[in-house]
């Protein structure tokens, strides 16, 4: 048995070296193509994430307003959200808050834990076409703690946004880099547009698994960020192409939902 393992662990190690030798280069996936990186369109070559280029429900979407079918019928989003300690991580794709437990969101008779958000540049989702300088996207799982609904903010270039200096004044500039402090806090009901009408429709995350099965809402009214707090977001290296390409709609429908109930950020 002793010399089995011997013969085995030779084995390993010789196939490491001619994998070495080689100069094989595992790939992983991000937003660039270089030897090391798969990009948007390779992602679904890479080992378990095969979804992203097989998957017929994947987001991001240009949403074509004139095809968008009536969602009267829909539920409202009931937001409860709880501010949380400023808990920032660079993970080298983008910008994240974690959140605890205790901020929800309640569409019909469901409740989703908010489990985190996160921006990308330019916008991952589009408007007839039209792409946003940034998008903000807020993650909620369900009670398996399966990702399941995200809600996504268009970012206009506009006014300075004083909601969202506590976190575009941290942003960890390094891959791997966290800001945390028990004294700043971040209220993401601040962040929230004042009209909550929305797209809905369909999709899946837009990274890597590519999971489907979630479903996205994304808000028709915008919120506004100065060139400055944009320009303190895509100066990171490897942020300011930190989007997905658009993806096929295939035969999902998206619907809209106008509501008369208008959330005033305190």
């Amino acid at each position: 048995m002793e010399k089995l393992f011997i013969i085995i662990v030779t084995l390993i190690a010789g196939a490491s070296g001619v994998a070495a030798l080689s100069g094989v280069v595992e790939k992983h996936w991000g937003y660039d193509y270089t030897s090391s990186t798969a990009g948007p369109t390779e992602w679904g070559t890479l080992q378990g994430d095969e979804l992203c280029a097989l998957g017929h429900e994947q987001s991001p979407i240009n949403i074509k307003r004139a095809t968008v079918k009536n969602g009267s019928e829909e539920p409202v989003l009931k937001f409860s959200y709880q501010p949380s300690a400023l808990n920032l991580i660079n993970n080298g794709h983008t910008v994240q808050q974690d959140y605890p437990s205790g901020s929800t969101l309640k569409i019909g008779p469901k409740t989703f834990t908010l489990k985190q958000f996160h921006f990308h540049a330019p916008s991952e989702n589009q408007i007839d076409g039209k792409s946003f300088p940034l998008e903000l996207h807020f993650v909620h799982v369900d009670e398996r703690g399966k990702p399941a609904v995200v809600v996504a903010v268009l970012i206009k270039e506009g006014g300075h946004n004083s909601d969202i200096d506590a976190i575009f004044s941290n942003l960890p500039k390094k891959e791997g880099q966290k800001e945390k402090s028990e004294i700043t806090q971040i209220d993401p009901m601040k962040l929230l547009p004042d009209d909550l009408s929305y797209y809905h429709y369909n999709g899946s995350l837009t990274t890597p698994p590519c999971s489907e099965g979630l479903n996205w809402y994304v808000l028709r009214d915008t919120i506004s960020m100065d060139t400055l707090q944009i320009k303190a977001f895509t100066s990171i290296l490897g942020f300011a192409h930190s989007s997905r390409p658009i993806q096929p709609l295939g035969n999902r429908v998206v619907t809209r939902k106008e509501t008369e109930i208008q959330h005033t950020p305190k």
